[in-house]
């Protein structure tokens, strides 16, 4: 999985076409993030852009904690 930056994510949001999607992270995103302060930005620039209209936020579940994050641009 690609690691996303606030930036690169953006761009890759901006650029792509309606109905597509981003996967901006692999793993359990609640407890990931407070431990990693990059990705606790990337998932407050993605929620930021959800809650501007510019995607929708899916995830699929693998197993226990498991998950792929996913912004579906609109």
């Amino acid at each position: 999985m690609t690691a996303y930056t606030k930036s690169t994510f953006l761009y890759k949001l901006a650029v792509i076409p309606r109905g597509q999607s981003i996967m901006y992270h692999a793993g359990y995103l609640y407890e990931d993030r407070t431990k990693q302060p990059r990705l606790h930005e990337l998932a407050a620039a993605v929620y930021d852009e959800y809650r501007a209209g510019n995607c929708a936020l899916v995830q699929r579940r693998h197993g226990n904690k498991r998950y792929d994050y996913y912004a579906v641009k609109l």
